[in-house]
């Protein structure tokens, strides 16, 4: 059984609470029933709040701020109890709190055909208008719980927050790695499941844990770290109560908190060990396993050794046989230049005959042989050049296909590479040649034209002074002169020229490549 009790003041609002009114109507639908008890003053037809509210009116002559105490009783589920049941525990619970006498309304709540009763006392005594005194009502509220459970053979239930660890114990728990709150239950549980001492230190001694002595204490819980936890405290008994129940040990039989400390370090060296033995064979196994796996390996490697050098050799054996290829065909292609040689030779032959014949060709026979000589050599360059070209051409048509197909072939690669960056080359260097007589010839042109421009200036001046009728040619210094003024002139008119047909080239060329 659960008995929660506290003053209060607040008549009015008491009552509506209790009959699910007022501000407290939505509270309507968690009590089936509600049946008032008892109530002085009811039989004469005042409403619930209005008694309450005269319980405070009479505390206006006392120095009571509280004149109301209201206690909540209630059983476990499954465990109902009679109308007189409830009114005896009532009856106790009042005899035991110093009530007795005082105006009190008794009100149950039903849900489910579970009950579960109010009580709500008069604290001011109208004879001297003073207030009881209720020291120790919690104590004295669960000593009576206690009781009744045992009366009337009830499962005993205790409030949230009753038994629990200090916080130097939860400090314990969490510096070794431990859940506080599963700690507190697994105590809580061997204390519940126990019918004596013996029961008790059975069921922690599953758990790892020792009951000691203690010094201030009777009786302490020592767990595996050494930590050690107060059995009143974790169990929220009393400390009558933990004797009581524990009465079949003695007390001075039991170690005490510095041995069970002592004997919680050993088991830790202990199990150090243990684990220190584990490790080392998981580090034996860990190095079993990798010599293991440095032999696979190894064969592994040896394995692909092989494989490397078989492939190795069928490579040599492929290169051999297309240099054999090459070869054949190198020799084929000289049987080939021979016999295009031969049939050069005679054609030759037959158009030099023809020229002499036709009187194209001087007669003398020494000019004879040394043309002869220089035109079989023009003709063998232009077939050399000729077949040079086809060879080129066909080697990079046969490393395009290669590429298409994804064959490689190294030397003949690069023998193509370079006969393609030759091509580039020579395409560049002619481009370039090509450009630098196209800017010579435009320089050329243009110095022409300054020339004529000069001359035609120079007549025209002539032609002006002849009008005038000024000699047109003078003495020596002065015809020097002139022609020195003349001769500065034209050559800075050409500089200025080629200096703007410079920036014309330069505007030209970048109009150019911008396109």
């Amino acid at each position: 059984m659960i008995i929660k009790g506290k003053s209060r003041t607040g008549g009015a609002a008491l009552g509506d609470y209790l009959l699910s009114e007022g501000r407290y109507a939505k509270n309507a639908h968690e009590n089936e029933r509600v049946e008032v008890w008892q109530a002085v003053g009811l039989a004469e037809g005042l409403t619930l709040q209005k008694i309450l509210g005269s319980y405070e009116l009479s505390a206006e002559q006392s120095r009571c701020q509280k004149p109301l105490y209201h206690v909540q009783l209630r059983t476990d589920e499954g465990e109902p109890l009679t109308r007189e049941q409830w009114l005896a525990a009532v009856e106790k619970l009042e005899e035991r709190l110093g009530l007795t006498g005082y105006d009190r309304v008794i009100v149950a709540h039903t849900k489910d055909e579970q009950a579960h009763v109010h009580v709500a006392w008069n604290r001011i005594d109208y004879q001297t208008g003073l207030a009881a005194e209720l020291n120790h009502d919690a104590r004295k509220r669960l000593d009576v719980a206690r009781e009744l459970e045992r009366d009337f053979g009830l499962r005993e239930l205790r409030r949230a927050g009753q038994g629990r660890l200090s916080q130097k114990e939860e400090t314990f728990a969490i510096r070794h790695g431990k859940d506080p709150q599963l700690l507190k239950d697994i105590m809580q549980t061997c204390w519940r499941h126990a019918e004596n001492g013996q029961e008790f230190t059975a069921h922690l001694d599953a758990y790892g844990m020792t009951l000691v002595k203690g010094d201030r204490r009777d009786f302490l819980i020592v767990d595996r770290e050494g930590d050690y936890y107060a059995v009143t405290r974790v169990t929220g008994s009393r400390a009558k109560e933990v004797r009581e129940k524990l009465s079949d040990l003695d007390r001075e039989q039991l170690p005490s908190l510095q041995q069970a400390q002592a004997a919680a370090k050993e088991w830790q060296k202990g199990e150090l060990l243990k684990l220190q033995a584990v490790d080392r064979n998981r580090l034996e196994m860990k190095q079993w396993r990798e010599l293991a796996s440095l032999d696979e390996r190894l064969t592994q490697k040896e394995e692909m050794r092989g494989r490397l050098q078989q492939g190795q050799q069928e490579d040599r054996d492929q290169r051999q046989q297309r240099k054999e290829a090459r070869l054949a065909a190198t020799l084929y292609d000289r049987g080939d230049l021979a016999t295009m040689q031969r049939d050069a030779m005679k054609e030759i032959r037959e158009r030099w005959a023809t020229r002499i014949r036709e009187g194209r060709q001087p007669q003398g026979q020494e000019r004879n042989a040394a043309a002869f000589q220089k035109y079989i050599h023009s003709a063998f360059t232009r077939v050399e050049a000729q077949q040079q070209r086809q060879t080129e051409r066909l080697t990079v048509e046969q490393y395009f296909a290669r590429r298409k197909a994804g064959v490689t072939d190294p030397e003949r690669d690069r023998q193509a590479k370079r006969i393609l960056l030759f091509k580039q080359f020579d395409k560049a260097q002619t481009a370039a040649t090509a450009n630098a007589a196209q800017k010579e010839q435009e320089r050329s042109e243009h110095q022409r034209r300054e020339q004529e421009r000069t001359a035609r200036e120079r007549a025209e001046h002539d032609r002006e002074w002849a009008r005038q009728g000024k000699p047109v040619e003078g003495g020596e210094k002065e015809q020097t002169d002139r022609r020195q003024r003349e001769k500065e002139a034209l050559l800075k008119r050409m500089r200025e020229g080629a200096a703007d047909y410079e920036r014309r080239q330069e505007r030209g060329g970048g109009r150019t490549r911008e396109r």
